[in-house]
């Protein structure tokens, strides 16, 4: 009986866990099919807000502006970069083209080369300023703002430079007025101005006088000069040898004195040896003796006779040539003392006259206020002229001003033509964007 009970227990108990096992693989599908088949859901907190309406459906967009691309010249297409419903941006390929130039290309090709021919020309022959074309190239052309500003700035200046001439011109034909009714107050000095200027001419004639006495007067001195130096030589000769004559006779006279004295003392015999040494030079023939001394002063006679006699026969010789020199220079010296005299003379001349003319000057009336007026006058036409060409100079250069914007206007439409020609050349490529 218990072991019939016992394995009832066993059998119940190994069928609750069995059928456990069941429940449990069972919920496990369940689950996993039901999130597969039901759909998810978020949870949110309620809050409060606007319902937006959402309205959806399904369509054909079309563009409400299409652009149909076309190539304006004889080309074949090599290749298409799109498909249909594709997007593109501007500036992307489209088609490629075929490698190889139209006549379209060589036509854009000639027009641009024609055009940057009449480019040139016109910075060439219009005498174009470098500033300009660089101002034109490099895109940073005058303002129009800046050019109407510069215009303007020259027209003002010449409109206060025609108000100034204009005033100058008025102020000026006041005062010659004004002068022609003062009228002619003056004394006439033209005599004692035409004195001056004769006197004047006349001593500037002798002062030139002067220079070439002098320079007369001077070449005969040197002539004179000329000859006496002969002279000169034969009395420096003459004088040389005088010394000479007088040193030897100075020594012979000592060497003779010497020589009696030293005989004295060897009649005496109280001589020395050494005395008797000179004593026997003295007296002999050698060099040192009064014989050799007696022949040099012999000699230095000779010489100075001979010197004399050659002085003797130059004085001769040059008589009539000194003569004549002389003369010539007393002559020159004559006329040069009469160009002296006569540019002293006429100096006092010249002073007289213009003392003369000052006083006659100085009997005229005042005319302070006529020499005011005159001294006006010289000042506002000489501002009158400067105005003149200061108008003239602002004239030139608005001119210019106005030519060079001009050939900067015309640079610019021309370099814009190359620049748009170039850009249309550039559409007939092998790609069409």
């Amino acid at each position: 009986m218990n072991e019939n009970g016992k394995k009832k227990r066993e059998w119940v108990k190994t069928a609750a866990i069995v059928f456990l096992s069941v429940m449990l693989v069972l919920t496990f599908f369940s689950n996993t099919i039901m999130n597969y088949s039901l759909p998810e859901v978020a949870t949110q907190y309620v809050q409060s807000g606007t319902i937006t309406a959402k309205i959806r459906g399904s369509g054909t967009v079309e563009s409400g502006d299409p652009y149909n691309v076309e190539v304006k010249e004889s080309r074949k297409v090599s290749g298409v970069a799109v498909h249909v419903g594709d997007t593109v941006q501007q500036g992307d390929v489209l088609v490629y083209l075929e490698d190889q130039e139209s006549e379209e290309l060589k036509t854009a090709k000639e027009a641009l080369e024609t055009l940057q021919a009449e480019y040139e020309k016109a910075i060439v022959s219009a005498d174009t300023s470098k500033g300009i074309v660089n101002r034109v190239e490099s895109g940073n052309v005058t303002s129009t703002d800046s050019k109407l500003a510069q215009i303007d700035s020259y027209n003002k200046k010449i409109e206060q430079l025609e108000g100034a001439i204009k005033n100058y011109n008025n102020r000026i034909a006041e005062i010659e007025a004004e002068l022609s009714k003062l009228g002619e107050n003056t004394v006439d000095t033209s005599v004692e101005e035409l004195q001056v200027n004769a006197t004047q001419a006349e001593l500037e004639k002798a002062a030139a006088a002067v220079p070439a006495a002098k320079e007369k007067l001077e070449a005969a001195q040197s002539v004179l000069e000329s000859v006496n130096s002969a002279v000169k030589a034969a009395e420096e000769r003459k004088a040389a040898c005088e010394a000479a004559r007088s040193v030897a006779m100075e020594n012979h006279t000592a060497m003779l004195n010497r020589l009696n004295s030293l005989n004295e003392k060897n009649a005496a015999g109280s001589i020395t040896s050494d005395e008797q040494i000179e004593l026997d030079r003295l007296s002999g023939d050698g060099e040192g003796s009064v014989t050799a001394a007696s022949a040099v002063l012999a000699d230095a006679e000779t010489a100075l006779q001979e010197a004399t006699t050659a002085l003797e026969n130059v004085n001769a010789s040059i008589v009539a040539d000194r003569e004549k020199a002389q003369n010539e220079i007393n002559a020159r010296q004559a006329e040069y003392n009469s160009a002296l005299d006569a540019q002293t003379t006429w100096e006092g001349k010249v002073a007289e006259a213009k003392r003369n003319l000052a006083n006659k000057q100085a009997t005229k009336p005042d005319n302070s206020h006529r020499d005011a007026l005159t001294n006006e006058k010289a000042d506002l036409t000489a501002a009158l002229g400067k105005s003149n060409t200061e108008k003239s100079d602002a004239e030139k250069a608005l001119t210019e001003l106005l030519a060079g914007f001009a050939k900067e206007v015309d640079l610019s439409a021309m370099l814009k033509k190359i620049q748009d020609q170039k850009k249309s050349g550039g559409r007939f490529n092998c790609e069409v964007s």
